[in-house]
């Protein structure tokens, strides 16, 4: 006898027992017991997540490859069909973004030892931090079952590499003209990226350990320049040396800022010759003393000359640049204009010929000491300077040119004598005369320049004071006349 069953899928092992009783002729009966066994059916899933896990650096993409594809493999290598609802993508990094669906809703039935794919397409942006990123894949699956597949994928960190190196100059030669060639001479600072990354490079700036050497122009630069993978960029500056009295090696250092706040020193050297130089006063010749004139007419050799060279005691060619003298002291003026520029070119070692200068020292009825000082410049910034004290004696005014006549006409204590058109501007006399009288300024030629009214008898004890200020410099006479005589005096007139 046989009999037909139907088993209904479960996915738990099942034993069903069987029992089987035949009855015979009525009077025996046979029984018979079976254990039938039922396998679980189930589908069992094993996943799998393909594609590249490792991503290496590229110029043109950052990344390769970028974008990338994750293909998860979902196979069914159970017994009974695998109720596949959805699948969701996620991970843990906010600078990887997709370029697909990172959620599969669509649903699909995987039947036994079959396989089932789904691809996802993302895409990393820059790391400055090498990473590895966790992809989670949670598979929902027979009507709210659910697993998680993981995997992950190699980032490595993309960094600018900064490599930088100076170049130029490295030793100055000695020049008579331009004190050093090359003048002026050059650095260049070149600024490399070896690295995975664009390099920002936001300025440089430069420092000296020696005061005697300058830049060309600001100490800082703002560049504010992105150098691509692989690129360089060349920064020229150009300095100027001062000339040094003896040689050595000077630093000149950069300062290079990147990447929003980052520094990187860089250093290097010029070698500089050198030795001792000066410009200097030679052959001074101011005197120390004045002597009186024994006419009471002021002082010999009148105005005062001096005179001196200028040594340029250096390896380089100069100028006299700037001459300045200066008295200090009562009664004392210059006769040129200070300072002067006399501009004499000196070649290496070399002496200037003779300057001369002049001042200008009126008279006075007390002793009194005046003071010089001499200071030359040359066109190199270096210069010397001295100082000498003049002793002025008294000077005791006596009759100029007087001539006793029997009215008792006379003319005394003319001064100053010369007068100084910068000061006061006035001459005076003093005049002793027994009747009315006047008097008269002529130049040399005989032509009146100034006269005045008829003025009272005088004992001679009053000065008389006579306007100079319409006269130029020079000579003139001065003329004192009554209605019978007439006496005459000399005097001159400074600018």
């Amino acid at each position: 006898t046989r009999w037909d069953f139907t088993a209904y899928v479960r996915d738990t092992l099942r034993r069903l027992p069987m029992h089987v009783t035949a009855h015979v002729s009525e009077e025996y009966a046979v029984a018979v017991a079976h254990i039938m066994e039922i396998p679980a059916l189930f589908p069992v899933i094993a996943a799998s997540v393909e594609g590249p896990d490792t991503l290496s650096y590229d110029p043109d993409s950052l990344y390769a490859p970028n974008p990338f594809t994750r293909t998860l493999r979902i196979h069914n290598s159970g017994t009974a069909d695998l109720q596949l609802d959805s699948v969701r993508l996620s991970w843990d990094d906010s600078l990887m973004r997709a370029e697909s669906a990172t959620v599969w809703t669509a649903g699909a039935v995987v039947p036994p030892d079959s396989v089932f794919t789904l691809s996802f397409t993302l895409r990393a942006e820059s790391h400055v931090q090498e990473k590895t990123v966790g992809l989670d894949f949670v598979l929902h699956h027979g009507g709210g079952k659910s697993d998680m597949i993981a995997a992950s994928v190699y980032l490595p960190a993309l960094r600018p590499g900064l490599d930088a190196v100076v170049l130029g100059n490295a030793q100055l030669l000695t020049d008579p003209i331009s004190i050093y060639r090359p003048d002026p001479f050059t650095k260049t600072v070149r600024v490399s990226n070896s690295g995975t990354a664009d390099l920002q490079l936001d300025s440089i700036i430069v420092s000296f350990t020696d005061p005697a050497i300058s830049v060309i122009g600001a100490t800082t630069r703002v560049l504010a320049t992105v150098i691509a993978v692989g690129d360089s960029r060349e920064s020229e500056w150009e300095f100027r040396a001062e000339p040094h009295a003896s040689s050595g090696y000077a630093a000149i250092r950069f300062l290079l800022y990147h990447s929003g706040g980052e520094m990187l020193p860089l250093q290097t050297e010029i070698f500089i010759p050198g030795e001792p130089f000066s410009f200097t006063l030679e052959d001074v010749n101011i005197p120390d003393r004045l002597i009186a004139r024994g006419d009471g007419q002021g002082y010999e050799n009148n105005p005062v000359a001096i005179s001196f060279r200028a040594e340029n005691a250096a390896w380089f060619a100069s100028s006299l640049r700037l001459l300045r003298v200066r008295v200090e002291g009562e009664g004392a003026e210059m006769l040129t204009t200070q300072p002067r520029t006399p501009a004499i070119d000196l070649n290496p070692y070399a002496t200037s010929p003779v300057v001369r200068d002049s001042f200008f020292v009126f008279p006075a009825t007390y002793d009194r000491v005046i003071r010089v000082y001499l200071q030359v410049e040359s066109s190199r910034g270096l210069g010397d300077s001295t100082r000498v004290d003049i002793f002025v004696p008294r000077v005791t005014t006596t009759a100029v040119g007087t001539v006793p006549v029997p009215s008792g006409l006379a003319l005394t204590g003319l001064y100053p004598n010369p007068v100084s058109l910068r000061g006061a501007a006035y001459l005076n006399a003093a005049v002793r005369s027994s009747t009315p009288y006047r008097w008269a300024v002529y130049d040399l030629l005989g032509r009146l320049c100034a006269s005045s009214v008829a003025l009272p008898p005088s004992d001679g004890s009053r000065f008389a004071r006579i306007p100079l200020h319409a006269l130029s410099q020079g000579n003139y006479l001065l003329r004192v006349m009554t209605a019978e005589e007439q006496i005459t005096a000399r005097f001159m007139i400074l600018d």
